[in-house]
C-alpha cells in the first residue's frame, strides 16, 4: 500500500460538507443617479436603478427570485453608503455589482481582493445608464466603466463603454469543461459593455465575443475608448480565477432585468446561465457538475453517497441518482481550474444500486485523500449519456399537378447531414431542380402516379420517407376553383377560375401571408368560409373523377379551434378535420385527393362544422379517362 495515502477504512467517518447544505448569502450593490447624471438623484427620479425589489420591466425581481430559489439570501446595498471592508464582506459568499457610480478606494480594493482570494466571488457589468440617460449624458459616457474597471482591472479584465443597441446571442466554444457553459448555452444581450481580457493574464473568455460564436444578428463593432489592455481578447462572459475565488464580468446588464428593452432574463438561456454564475461565485456549483467541499473530522478516509439528481436539479441530501449520465469523481485541495484528479487509487465506487426505472442508480463512492490533506474539494463531473440522435424526415403530403406544372417539395427534416431525392416508381422520368436539398421542385415527363423518396443520413443513422405525386394531362382538368379568390394560374400547372358554384358563406382574405409547403401562396391565402358556407354544387357528366381539396388554416393559431366534416357525393371523406392540427400549423398547405363517382349530373361537396366555420381554399376536379 502506498504510504502517502490513508488505508481503506470500511466505516463512515464524520465529515463537514459545505456548499451543499449551508445557505449562501449574496450582496447586490446598486447606485443612484438622475437622468441628467446628478449623483445622487435627489428630488429627481432615479434612473434605471435595477433594484431587486422592482417588479417593473427594468427591475431585478425575477433575478432575486432566481437567487432565492437556490436556497440563498440576497440583499441590496447602496454603493455610496457601502464600505467594502472585511466586516461588510465577511457574511457574503458572492457580491454582484449592479449599475453603480462609486469609484472604490485602494483600501476597499485591497479588502475585496483578500476576500476573493479566500473564496469570495464577484460579478460586474456596465452600461451608459450608470451615468444617466444616454440622450442627456452621451452613449459613451465613462461613469459605469470607470467604477467597474477600478476593480476589474486588477484581474486582467476591463469593460468597454456603451456600444449602442442591437441584441446578439453568443454560445461558447465546443466542449468547454466550465460548469457555467458546459452544455453550450446561448447568452443574449445588446453587448453594450464587451469584456476586454488581457491575453497575457489569468482571465479567460468563457464565451468569446467573436463572429464564430455569434448565433444571431450582426457583428458588434467595438469602441475601445478607455481600454488600456493591449491587444485584448473580447468576451461576452469573462472569468478570472483568483486563488480560491472568482471574478466574472458580463458584456451587458440586460440578461438580468425582468423585461426591459432588448434582451432580458427570459431570453435564450440567460436565466440558466445566471443561475450557474451565482452558484459558481458562491462555490456551490450546480447542474451538470457538482462540487462538494469536505473537511475531515476524524481519521483519513471517508465515504459518502451523493445528493439526489433528477432532471438536472437536485435537493439537499446525500443520494445521488444518475439518470442517463456517466460520471467521474474528481478531487483537489483548492478550487482552481487545473489539477483536478480522478486516479482510481484516490476514488473508489463502493456500491451501485438500481433506482426507479433502472435507467438510474444510487452511487456510493469513497475518497482516499493523502495523509496531511485536511481540506479537499470533490467534484462530481457528470456527462450526459446522450442516446444516438435519430434522423427524422417527413416528405410531406401527396400532391396533384398537371404535366405542364411542377411540384413543390418542402419536407420536414431534422438531424440530417445529407439528403437525396429520387424516384421510386412512375411511368416517366423525374427532373429535380436540386435532388440534394430538402426544399426543391420537380417536373415529370408524362402523366401517371409517381412515388418519390427523400432519404437522409446522419452520423447516427439513416431514414427515408415517401410521397405520391399524381400527374395529369392538362386537358383532364374539368374544373378548378380558387375558393374565395379571383382567377389564378398555379405553379402546379392548374388554371383556377374565380370562386363560383358555392353554396353560401363568405370570403376569408389573408393575401400577403407566407404559406409553407407551397409556392402558390395566394391560392392558400383566400378561402370560402363563414357560418353559412355549406359547400359546392358542380355540374359534371356522370363518371369517375379525382377531386383534389386544398386547405390552409388562415386564421387560428391553436388546435381544436376550427373542426369540420366534408362529404363528396354524400360520402364522408374528412371527419372532424382540424386543419391546424393536421397540416400542422397556421398558413401551412394541406392537400388531399379522393376518387369520386358522379351520378346525377353534378358533384355535391358538402361541409358541416362542429367548431367555428368550415373552410376551403381551392378544389380541382380531374376526369379519369374511361380507358
Amino acid at each position: 500500500m502506498n504510504s502517502n495515502r490513508a488505508p481503506f477504512l470500511p466505516l463512515l467517518f464524520s465529515i463537514l460538507i459545505t456548499g451543499v447544505v449551508s445557505a449562501k448569502n449574496i450582496a447586490y450593490i446598486h447606485g443612484d443617479i438622475a437622468a441628467d447624471g446628478t449623483i445622487p438623484s435627489g428630488p429627481a427620479e432615479p434612473f434605471d436603478q435595477m433594484l431587486l425589489s422592482d417588479e417593473g420591466n427594468t427591475g431585478l425581481s425575477q433575478f432575486k427570485t432566481l437567487v432565492e430559489a437556490q436556497g440563498y439570501t440576497i440583499s441590496q446595498h447602496y454603493d455610496q453608503t457601502t464600505n467594502l471592508d472585511a466586516a461588510f464582506l465577511a457574511p457574503f459568499d458572492a457580491v454582484i455589482f449592479g449599475l453603480h457610480q462609486k469609484v472604490w478606494s485602494a483600501a476597499e480594493q485591497s479588502a475585496l481582493d483578500e476576500w476573493i482570494r479566500a473564496g469570495g466571488g464577484i460579478l460586474m457589468y456596465s452600461d451608459s445608464a450608470a451615468g444617466g440617460f444616454h440622450a442627456q449624458v452621451g452613449i459613451n459616457n465613462p461613469v459605469g466603466q470607470t467604477a467597474v474597471n477600478t476593480i476589474l482591472s486588477n484581474y486582467g479584465m476591463q469593460v468597454a463603454v456603451d456600444q449602442g443597441g442591437g441584441t446578439r446571442a453568443y454560445v461558447p466554444d465546443a466542449d468547454s469543461p466550465n460548469p457555467i457553459i458546459w452544455d453550450g448555452p446561448a447568452f443574449e444581450g445588446e453587448g453594450v459593455s464587451p469584456v476586454a481580457i488581457d491575453p497575457d493574464g489569468n482571465a479567460q473568455a468563457l464565451i468569446p465575443l467573436s463572429p464564430s460564436n455569434r448565433i444571431s444578428n450582426g457583428t458588434l463593432n467595438i469602441n475601445a475608448q478607455g481600454i488600456t489592455i493591449a491587444n485584448p481578447i473580447w468576451a461576452v462572459i469573462g472569468l478570472a480565477p483568483v486563488e480560491r475565488g472568482n471574478v466574472i464580468a458580463l458584456f451587458d446588464r440586460q440578461p438580468l432585468w425582468n423585461n426591459g428593452p432588448g434582451s432580458d432574463i427570459n431570453e435564450e438561456d440567460n436565466e440558466e446561465i445566471l443561475r450557474r454564475i451565482v452558484r459558481f461565485l458562491a462555490r456551490d456549483y450546480g447542474n451538470s457538475k457538482e462540487w462538494f467541499r469536505f473537511r475531515l473530522e476524524a481519521e483519513p478516509g471517508f465515504q459518502v453517497s451523493y445528493r439526489q439528481w433528477i432532471g438536472g436539479t437536485g435537493q439537499t441530501g446525500f443520494n445521488y441518482i444518475a439518470r442517463n449520465n456517466r460520471f467521474a469523481l474528481e478531487q483537489q485541495r483548492d478550487l482552481l481550474p487545473a489539477n483536478w484528479r480522478s486516479e482510481s487509487p484516490l476514488v473508489e465506487i463502493v456500491d451501485n444500486t438500481p433506482f426507479g426505472d433502472n435507467e438510474s442508480e444510487i452511487v456510493t463512492v469513497r475518497i482516499l485523500p493523502e495523509i496531511g490533506a485536511d481540506r479537499w474539494f470533490a467534484r462530481l463531473a457528470v456527462t450526459p449519456d446522450i442516446p444516438p440522435v435519430v434522423p427524422m424526415i417527413s416528405a410531406g403530403g401527396d400532391r396533384l399537378i398537371t404535366l405542364s406544372g411542377r411540384v413543390w417539395l418542402e419536407p420536414l427534416v431534422s438531424n440530417i447531414s445529407s439528403l437525396a431525392w429520387s424516384k421510386i416508381s412512375g411511368p416517366g422520368t423525374v427532373s429535380f431542380d436540386n435532388d440534394s436539398t430538402a426544399q426543391t421542385t420537380a417536373t415529370f415527363s408524362q402523366p401517371g402516379t409517381y412515388e418519390l423518396e427523400l432519404a437522409g443520413t446522419s452520423p447516427d443513422g439513416t431514414t427515408s420517407d415517401q410521397l405520391l405525386v399524381t400527374v395529369v394531362a392538362d386537358s383532364d382538368i374539368v374544373q378548378a376553383i380558387n375558393a374565395g379568390g379571383s382567377s389564378y394560374s398555379g405553379e402546379n400547372g392548374i388554371n383556377y377560375s374565380a370562386d363560383t358554384l358555392f353554396d353560401g358563406g363568405g370570403i376569408d382574405n389573408f393575401l400577403g401571408n407566407s404559406v409553407a409547403g407551397t409556392e402558390d401562396d395566394p391560392l392558400y391565402n383566400t378561402a370560402r368560409s363563414k357560418g353559412t358556407f355549406a359547400g359546392y354544387t358542380i355540374p359534371l357528366n356522370d363518371g369517375d373523377y379525382l377531386v383534389s381539396l386544398q386547405f390552409s388554416e388562415t386564421f387560428f393559431t391553436n388546435d381544436n379551434q376550427r373542426v369540420f366534416d366534408l362529404s363528396l357525393e354524400g360520402n364522408l371523406v374528412l371527419d372532424n378535420l382540424d386543419l391546424h392540427a393536421t397540416a400542422p400549423g397556421r398558413s401551412v398547405a394541406y392537400d388531399v385527393t379522393f376518387p369520386v363517382t358522379v351520378v346525377g349530373g353534378q358533384l355535391d361537396l358538402d361541409v358541416s362544422s362542429s367548431i367555428n366555420n368550415p373552410l376551403l381554399n381551392a378544389l380541382v376536379v380531374v376526369e379519369i379517362p374511361s380507358s
